[in-house]
């Protein structure tokens, strides 16, 4: 049900606009009520954020230890693009991707995601709660993929997400006086 929630919610976004888009709008064309849609969204921004909070559960799958940022970043952009083609989110997001209300709420949502992060790293390691480089990795890998995520959004091109994250990765790296 959640899925197909959210690709209806997506398509909406895409088709009709953010704002014209209705909390009831998306329950109808899901076939569901207005309240069982809120059970696993209790707001049509959550469509959103909830891709997000899955694509980091997919990163921390079968997950090497002790990752590295670029590794954690290159999982991050792998799954995020995964959500965006299998959802319909990619196109979603790139046309509400100016809307001052999701703009507002993106911080937020990149601090929640790299928490979630931290707190995957810590238990995939065997810690009860992140420990500084969980929370630095994770941090650090969540803003490189919000600014590749920002770039794909508004520069759209030939390149895939994943794509993009790697050549900021690259970048950094080469910056740092690392190998790319």
């Amino acid at each position: 049900m959640e899925h197909d929630i959210l690709a209806v919610a997506h398509g909406l976004f895409a088709r009709e606009g953010y704002d014209a888009t209705t909390v009831e709008r998306i329950a109808a064309e899901s076939g569901v009520t207005v309240e069982a849609l809120h059970r696993s969204f209790p707001s049509k921004d959550a469509t959103l954020a909830v891709v997000g909070v899955r694509s980091v559960e997919r990163a921390l799958e079968d997950l090497p230890p002790a990752p590295s940022m670029a590794e954690l970043a290159r999982r991050l952009a792998d799954a995020f693009d995964a959500s965006f083609r299998r959802d319909g989110a990619g196109v979603a997001f790139r046309s509400i991707r100016d809307h001052p209300s999701i703009e507002e709420r993106l911080p937020v949502w990149r601090h929640w995601w790299a928490t979630q992060l931290a707190h995957g790293l810590a238990a995939h390691a065997g810690r009860e709660g992140p420990d500084l480089r969980d929370r630095v990795v994770s941090s650090m890998a969540m803003e490189v993929v919000g600014v590749g995520l920002d770039e794909w959004l508004h520069h759209p091109g030939d390149a895939s997400l994943p794509e993009v994250v790697l050549g900021i990765v690259s970048r950094l790296n080469r910056g740092l006086g690392r190998p790319a």
